[in-house]
């Protein structure tokens, strides 16, 4: 018997979808089908199974835009454009940085196994002070690389060194 796939595990629930803007005209024309007949074959299967599922997608692109510009299927838009919800980037809300740098380090140091209980007043300056193009993940991956290389118990803004900042 085959695993579950991802559409089989959501059932009944929500599937995330990650940069949606970047997926491949096949998957796109893939899950238009299931969104539209609600139900899709297993690969190098022949029986069709049922599903109820609610699609949540995050991307960085405009879709509208991709939809006119690069080809982005306009009817699997059109499925997932119920509900638009615009986050600025990171750059843009540098209020939340903070609050994110704290949750990220308690589970990255967690994960990682050191105790590294918090974050200078320096460290969150270098954090505020850099333009974020990867937005919350290259946060996650700052915080992560400053826990791993780290040598105290707080980071500091040495620990950020490698971020450029503005100014």
């Amino acid at each position: 018997m085959q695993d579950k796939g991802s559409l089989e595990r959501a059932a009944g629930g929500t599937l995330f979808l990650d940069e949606i803007g970047e997926s491949s005209p096949s998957l796109q024309q893939e899950l238009a089908q299931v969104l539209k007949e609600r139900r899709f074959s297993r690969a190098e299967g022949t029986q069709e199974i049922q599903v109820d599922i609610r699609i949540v997608g995050a991307t960085s692109r405009d879709l509208s835009a991709a939809v006119r510009e690069v080809g982005f299927r306009e009817d699997l838009f059109g499925l997932l454009d119920d509900i638009h919800i615009h986050i600025p980037p990171l750059r843009e809300r540098l209020e939340d940085i903070p609050l994110l740098a704290a949750k990220l380090l308690e589970r990255v140091s967690h994960e990682a196994g050191k105790k590294v209980f918090g974050i200078s007043e320096a460290a969150l300056g270098v954090l505020m002070s850099h333009d974020w193009p990867g937005n919350v993940r290259e946060l996650e991956r700052a915080i992560e690389r400053a826990v791993v290389a780290g040598k105290s118990h707080l980071l500091t803004h040495e620990d950020f060194a490698f971020l450029k900042t503005r100014g």
